[in-house]
This record gives structure tokens, C-alpha cells and sequence, in this order.
């Protein structure tokens, strides 16, 4: 899907309207600082998912990391991300900018400021819950699915939560309950915004912890590499 223009639009603004989009638009520095969010929350979710599931199958203290691949897979995402929200968010801008022009022909900057502010604060408490919970699903969801097949774990899986499904996907994962671990596999999650659903293995305990995969094996090149 091509993204949103906010530019023509903009272009049709008065001078006091481009001014007031131009001072409260997102820019580079925006961009940067929300892949830099963006790609925290991807790798939390996924290291905290392969230590987790390390313990599930009976390997405590197994703590899982991220290999170079994965990172850079993360990392390149979270520009694409950024520069995204950050066009979605100015595309918004220029709509509310010209909304409030629409209602209050006579408005100044003041008045620009304060209704862009009350707008911005309410869009932020939620579109932030939308995008983190998009990338922590996301991410435990491919944590989950290298785990199982780089250990060649077997056994079932289930969808977590179990209550109030609101799609036709979710609806079917939940009313089938038990599924084997390779059909599991061939469902992705999030299925939509704002989709809660995770898969939930159930395998044996493993007796080999030594060999167990988490992630990329160096000690301590979690302290010694930024990406």
C-alpha cells in the first residue's frame, strides 16, 4: 500500500497553517528516535520469548540473544517502521490542522497549539499501545517458531488468550484448541491490529541444556555490540 501524502496537502495550507504543520510535524530526528523504540521493543520480545521457552522445556537460566541476522532483520524494520508512523502521523497533522481551520476560520497559533497538543497526547496513548503490541506479538511469534524447529521440538499448541476473539482468523485458532506444533507453524500472529493471540507450546522437557539453541551463543556479545 502506498503511503499516505500529506504534502499536497499541506501545499494547499495558508501561511499561518504550513507554519503550524511545519513546527509540529514529525522530522529525521522523530524518525530516528522512534526506529531506536521500535527495534528495543522487537528485541525484548524476542530474547525474552527464547529465554522463556528455555525454561518451559526445563533449561533454566538459559538466557536467549539475538544473532547478527536477526538484528539486522530488526533493525531494517524498524527504519521501514519508523519512517511510516512518522508519515501517518504527518498525514493526521495536516488533516486536524485543517479541521480546526474548518472550525475556527479565525484561529491563531495559540489556538493551533492547544488542539493540536490535546490531539497529539490522546493519538499517543493509544497508537504507542498499538505499535508495541504489533511488534511484541510479533516478535515472540518468531522466537517461538525458530526455537521449536532449530531444537526439533514436537508436541502441540494452543492460542492464548482464549477469550473474545474479534476476527474470522482468531475465531478458528481458538475454536480448534489443540493443534500439532507444525500446524502451528503455518499460522503467523498477529493476525490484525491490535490482535492479543500468541501460540502457547506444550513439548517435552528437554535433557540436553548444554545444546539446547537460544539464540546466538557468544557470552557476552549482548554487552559488546550496539546495532
Amino acid at each position: 500500500m502506498a503511503p499516505r501524502q500529506w504534502q499536497p496537502i499541506v501545499a494547499e495550507f495558508s501561511r499561518v497553517m504550513k507554519l503550524v504543520h511545519l513546527a509540529t510535524r514529525m522530522d529525521q530526528v522523530d524518525i530516528d528516535a522512534i526506529a531506536s523504540d521500535v527495534f528495543k521493543e522487537k528485541r525484548r520480545a524476542y530474547e525474552d520469548e527464547l529465554t522463556a521457552l528455555s525454561a518451559a522445556v526445563g533449561c533454566v537460566g538459559k538466557i536467549g540473544r539475538a544473532d547478527n541476522s536477526t538484528l539486522s532483520t530488526m533493525h531494517d524494520e524498524s527504519q521501514t517502521e519508523a519512517f511510516g508512523i512518522a508519515n501517518t502521523y504527518n498525514y493526521d497533522l495536516a488533516l486536524v490542522v485543517r479541521t480546526i481551520r474548518s472550525e475556527v476560520p479565525t484561529a491563531n497559533r495559540y489556538v493551533y497549539a492547544k488542539r493540536i497538543g490535546d490531539w497529539s497526547r490522546t493519538r499517543a496513548e493509544w497508537k504507542s499501545k498499538q505499535i508495541m503490541l504489533w511488534n511484541t506479538v510479533n516478535w515472540r511469534d518468531k522466537a517461538q517458531k525458530e526455537f521449536i524447529a532449530r531444537n526439533g521440538l514436537t508436541g502441540y499448541a494452543i492460542v492464548k488468550p482464549r477469550s473474545n476473539p474479534v476476527c474470522d482468523v482468531c475465531r478458528y485458532w481458538v475454536k480448534r484448541g489443540k493443534v500439532s506444533v507444525e500446524e502451528a507453524n503455518q499460522m503467523e500472529w498477529p493476525a490484525h491490529l491490535n490482535c492479543p493471540h500468541n501460540w502457547e507450546y506444550h513439548t517435552k522437557k528437554v535433557t540436553d541444556c548444554d545444546n539446547l539453541w537460544v539464540g546466538l551463543p557468544v557470552k557476552n556479545w549482548y554487552d559488546q555490540v550496539e546495532v
